[in-house]
């Protein structure tokens, strides 16, 4: 009876530890944080392990990654904990007072020079916390995952130097609208645009009609004069732009060379007739080279005439003197 009682005391015993433990357990919460997912060769980047429980004391863990990717540069400790590992694989520590939640390790790494593009894991295996030197619970593993863009790729802005109009210099006819389209210059090849911000220094010249796309953008010439066009990234780091000239076309309403406008709605220069160059035709069109020219000729034939008739009248008289006498 007595040896029943005992197994039956040792079985609560033991389950009473399980119902802790496992209450302690779902309670616990490890986790692996990085700063940035997508990096580059040369780029850093910050691992954080961090814990939140209830009165925890210890801390073990194994980390992996790849060395031949990265190069853990420097090791930080949370507050409140010592490093009791090696700092390469082991990273293990402990605290003095209880510590509920907070971080207990900051990793630097630094991404190698020439590496390719590819994804890789860092890794934090065999993860245990402790309340006391016997009390602990085992934490299930934690990783992530890093994108190295490699040697010569970008997937981020930073490979940008600078951004191109596809034109520099722009002459437009009135009431003509044209596509403008941006480019990037990057080292060694092509990113990724950022936001792009339009303006026109004269909007009475040229209006931006509207953006295509983030590189292009349709200019609708709405007046006669100069303006600048400009393309800049919303960080305001690079510009490019467009000097536009717009000129009148057709039969454009106004002087054109002082301003005014004739009563007919032509240009001066349309009023402008030069004897020299014009003719007529029966149809009343004007075209050149016909039309007889005016001046010395005409004084001419007049001279002639008025000679021919006072050379009569002379004539005449001298015939009545002649027949009186």
């Amino acid at each position: 009876m007595k040896s029943k009682l005992r197994i039956a005391l040792l079985a609560m015993l033991v389950i009473v530890c399980n119902i802790a433990t496992f209450s302690w357990a779902a309670d616990e919460k490890v986790s692996m944080t990085a700063s940035k997912k997508d990096v580059k060769s040369g780029d850093t980047f910050e691992i954080t392990i961090s814990q939140e429980s209830t009165g925890v004391v210890g801390f073990e863990s194994t980390l992996n990654y790849d060395t031949n990717l990265f190069t853990l540069t420097k090791v930080e400790n949370g507050t409140g904990w010592r490093d009791m590992g090696n700092q390469t694989t082991k990273f293990d520590a402990i605290s003095d007072n209880a510590i509920t939640s907070g971080n207990i390790f900051k990793l630097t790494f630094t991404v190698k020079e020439n590496v390719s593009a590819k994804t890789s894991e860092i890794k934090l295996s065999g993860i245990k916390l402790y309340r006391t030197s016997t009390d602990k619970v085992d934490i299930e593993g934690k990783s992530v995952s890093i994108n190295i863009a490699g040697q010569g790729s970008s997937n981020n802005n930073d490979e940008l130097k600078g951004i191109t109009l596809n034109k520099t210099n722009l002459t437009l006819a009135l009431n003509i609208a044209t596509k403008m389209q941006l480019s990037a210059n990057a080292n060694p090849i092509t990113a990724t645009l950022p936001e792009i911000v339009w303006s026109t220094s004269n909007d009475k010249v040229v209006a931006i009609e509207k953006t295509e796309f983030n590189d292009s953008v349709i200019l609708s010439s709405v007046g006669v004069g100069n303006a600048t066009i400009t393309a800049k990234t919303k960080d305001g780091k690079y510009s490019a732009t467009c000097q536009v000239t717009v000129n009148a076309s057709g039969n454009v309403s106004g002087d054109t060379q002082n301003g005014g406008n004739n009563s007919n709605g032509t240009t001066s220069q349309e009023n402008s007739i030069k004897a020299d160059n014009v003719s007529a035709n029966s149809d009343d069109t004007i075209k050149a080279g016909i039309l007889p020219k005016t001046g010395s000729k005409t004084k001419s034939v007049l001279l002639v005439v008025a000679g021919l008739a006072g050379v009569g009248i002379i004539s005449y008289i001298g015939y009545r003197k002649y027949k009186e006498i």
